[in-house]
């Protein structure tokens, strides 16, 4: 299993609290000051992510 780092808000707040998925942590990156959510990459978020594209 791999990590997921999710820049986009909009989908990280689909993912926590639509898709109820918990993320690892939120943190900022140290050279370009955006936040970003961790997550762990598992089948069920790479399920969730193709769902939210497609509604996109």
């Amino acid at each position: 299993m791999g990590l997921f780092y999710c820049y986009n808000e909009q989908l990280a707040k689909y993912l926590r609290f639509t898709k109820d998925i918990s993320f690892i942590t939120k943190a900022r990156h140290i050279k370009t000051n955006r936040i970003f959510h961790l997550f762990l990459q598992t089948q069920e978020l790479t399920s969730a992510i193709n769902e939210y594209k497609k509604n996109e």
